[in-house]
This record gives C-alpha cells, sequence and structure tokens, in this order.
C-alpha cells in the first residue's frame, strides 16, 4: 500500500514538474518579429518580454535583448530588419544573443533625415552576440548584398557583432572595442565600404571576403579629410581572396579632393589580398605597429599608383640593439678563441636600412651576434690540475691537512690504547 502510495505522489510530483516547464517556457519564450521595426517614426515603446525590443525615442536607445528579427519578402520590395532616421544619434544596446536575418533588404538600415552628425552606436553587455544577415542576394552594386546600409556615422563599442555581409557608411566607420566579424562572400565588392574615414581605435576587427575587405574611395566632393583609413589600437585581420586588404581614393579629379591616405599610429595588424595596402591617391605613413603579418599577401604589401605627392613613409627600424652587441663584440680579441668565424659572420649578416615593419628582422641580427657571443670557447681553457701553481699550492695544503690529520689520530688512538691498560 505504501509503494502505491509514493508511486502515486512521484508520478503527480513528475506531472506538476512537466506542466511548470511547459508554462515556463511559455512565459519566456520570445515571438519571432516578421516585419520592419520601424524606428522613423515611433514613440517610446516596451516589447521586451514578449519580442525582445524596446525603444526610448526621448533618449533615441533602442534595447534588444534575445530577439530574433526575420523578414521574408513576399513582393519586390526589399524590406529590412530595423529602421531608423539616419540623421539621430541612435545607441542599440543589445544583450544575450540577438538575430537580425532580412532577406533582400538590410538588418539595420537608415532613412535619409537631415543631420550629418548622425551616428548609430552598437553596446553590447559581456557576453552578449549580435547577429546580422541576409537571404537573397540582390545585386552586384556595392552594400546591396549586406547587413547595414545608409548610415552617416557608425561606432562600435563593446559586445560581438557577426556579420555575413558587407556593411556601407556614408562618414566614418569607428572601432573602439568589442568585437567585429564580418564575412562576405557572395560579391567581390567591397566587405567595409565607407565614404570618408575608417578609425580603429581598440577591439578585434576580422574581415575575410572575396572583394577588398576596407575600401574608402573619399566622397565625391571636396572634403578636408585626407586621413582614410587610421589604425591605432586593437587586433586587426583583414584578407581577402580576390583584391586588397586595404583600398583608399578614387583617381585624381578636377572636379574633387580625393586624397585618402592609410595611417598606422599601432595595433596588430595581419593583411592579406592581392596588395596588403593600396592607395590610388594618397601615401601609406607607418608611425609604430605593435605587430605585423603579411605573410598571406599575394603581391605588394605597400602599393601607390605612380601620382604626384603619393609616397610611403616609413621610419627605419631601431638597431640599437644590433649596435650594442657589435660594440660587445668588437671588445673582444678574437686570438684568445679557438674559433671566432661565427661572431664575424653574424656581424657581416647584419643589413642596414630596414624600416619599422621589418624590425623582427633586425631583432633576429642583435640575437645572432650575441649567441654567437655566447657560445666562443677560449683558446686556453684553465685546468683543474697540478701543472699549475694554483694547483700545486692546492695540492700541497691537502697533503699537509691530511698529514697532520693522520698524526693526530695516531696520538688520540694511542692515548686511548695506554689509558685502556
Amino acid at each position: 500500500m505504501l509503494k502505491k502510495t509514493i508511486c502515486k505522489l512521484v508520478v503527480g510530483v513528475s506531472f506538476c514538474l512537466f506542466l511548470f516547464c511547459i508554462g515556463t517556457t511559455s512565459v519566456y519564450a520570445k515571438d519571432k518579429v516578421t516585419s520592419t521595426i520601424d524606428l522613423t517614426s515611433q514613440e517610446s515603446v516596451d516589447k521586451l518580454s514578449d519580442e525582445g525590443w524596446s525603444w526610448d525615442d526621448s533618449s533615441k536607445t533602442l534595447t534588444l535583448d534575445g530577439i530574433t528579427v526575420e523578414i521574408t519578402d513576399s513582393d519586390d520590395e526589399a524590406k529590412d530588419c530595423i529602421k531608423f532616421n539616419k540623421g539621430d544619434k541612435i545607441t542599440i544596446i543589445f544583450k544575450g544573443e540577438n538575430h537580425l536575418i532580412a532577406d533582400k533588404g538590410y538588418s539595420l538600415s537608415g532613412v535619409d533625415t537631415e543631420g550629418d552628425d548622425g551616428t548609430l552606436t552598437l553596446k553590447g553587455e559581456e557576453d552578449a552576440v549580435l547577429n546580422l544577415g541576409y537571404k537573397t542576394f540582390k545585386s552586384t552594386h556595392p552594400g546591396n548584398n549586406g547587413t547595414v546600409s545608409y548610415m552617416r556615422n557608425l561606432v562600435i563599442e563593446s559586445g560581438t557583432i557577426n556579420s555575413e555581409g558587407a556593411i556601407v557608411v556614408d562618414d566614418t566607420f569607428t572601432m573602439k572595442g568589442g568585437n567585429f566579424n564580418l564575412e562576405s562572400w557572395d560579391t567581390d565588392d567591397p566587405a567595409v565600404y565607407v565614404l570618408q574615414q575608417v578609425n580603429i581605435m581598440g577591439g578585434n576587427l576580422h574581415v575575410a571576403s572575396r572583394g577588398t575587405a576596407i575600401m574608402v574611395p573619399g566622397e565625391l566632393k571636396e572634403t578636408d579629410e585626407a586621413d582614410g583609413v587610421v589604425i591605432s589600437g586593437g587586433n586587426v585581420f583583414l584578407d581577402s581572396t580576390e583584391w586588397d586588404a586595404i583600398r583608399t581614393a578614387y583617381p585624381n579629379s578636377p572636379e574633387g579632393n580625393y586624397i585618402k591616405n592609410v595611417v598606422i599610429n599601432g595595433g596588430n595588424i595581419t593583411l592579406g589580398g592581392e596588395s596588403g595596402i593600396y592607395v590610388r591617391q594618397g601615401s601609406i605613413i607607418v608611425n609604430r605597429v605593435d605587430s605585423w603579418d603579411v605573410s598571406n599577401v599575394k603581391q605588394d604589401v605597400f602599393k601607390i599608383d605612380d601620382v604626384e605627392g603619393n609616397e610611403i613613409i616609413c621610419p627605419e627600424a631601431d638597431y640599437s640593439a644590433v649596435d650594442e652587441a657589435i660594440d660587445k663584440a668588437n671588445a673582444l680579441n678574437k686570438d684568445d678563441y679557438q674559433d671566432f668565424s661565427a661572431v664575424t659572420d653574424a656581424m657581416n649578416a647584419v643589413i642596414r636600412g630596414k624600416n619599422l615593419l621589418e624590425q623582427k628582422q633586425v631583432d633576429a641580427m642583435a640575437y645572432n651576434i650575441n649567441n654567437a657571443i655566447a657560445n666562443l670557447k677560449l683558446k686556453y681553457e684553465p685546468v683543474d690540475n697540478p701543472s699549475t701553481y694554483d694547483g700545486i699550492l692546492t695540492y700541497a695544503m691537502c697533503f699537509v691537512l691530511g698529514v697532520v690529520g693522520l698524526e693526530f689520530s695516531t696520538y688520540l688512538y694511542k692515548k686511548k690504547v695506554s689509558i685502556h691498560y
């Protein structure tokens, strides 16, 4: 009877837990959004619990928390996941894992409005992810097969953004932190297409594409901003299978100023493509790098067109460690050593004129000289035997001490024996 009662209780509790789980799932499951979230004239709204988003119109802040937006176009009109005014200063804060997948439209898209300082800022909480993508190949026009388009300025501050498609920005793209991973394989158009400037200050930027990884053509108007790409920090990986890692500026034209320099002030940089950096009108200026890898570049690491004013500016590598090693070697008397040739060869292998991006090669020259010095062997090594005065004196002292010790032991033994008897 007791066993039957226990079994009934177990079955009852299990059934209640089952119903609780179903109820919990139904409470916390968020509805998939299948129509555009239009923020161009949207008043403040809170749909976090139902759909995973809320909009504060006063601060122009959109919060995403586990949202899934999937747009399927029923006609030829391309529909975007989220649409906003291009001239507004908008912040998107995302939490958890979020998905914005359009059909022929964009994940994030701006609508033309007045205002030159309109900015979209993306901020993700720790471990938060924002996934952007599209389903249908649209056309070969730059940016049409992408996820982000028609915005004035784009800033990434934190979180992880994964984009399966290109982005297009009218003025500037700035990366301060977080992770931005972009892949674009459907077309050989640029993956990151920014008209004025790309400014990478920190975070991790990873772009892999068929087309140019970063393209800054210069806007078709006069502009005072000559620097098209500025890298000063972070980890930057740019790789194109068919074009260049970085390409800037249209050819010279009397209609406007298209000068777009590439300036490197720091960062861990990896480049791959036909050329690492190709500037059509402007200069490549390298002031400092933290690390540099161009092993996947197929042709020229640096390429500039033959235009007046175009130049490559890169400081000479630091040879101070090499000079110290050479001074150390020259202070030695080579006749004191069995073989001094390794040191001589290492010094003769020094090549002057390397630039900052070849610093590792220069550091290796200094290491080779110091290593050769460390492995030198003297012709007359001190030998621990009586052939030297020091050796004779040592053995003599040991002999005297041994005799004294023996005599003293004998004296004690005899004294002990006489006492015993």
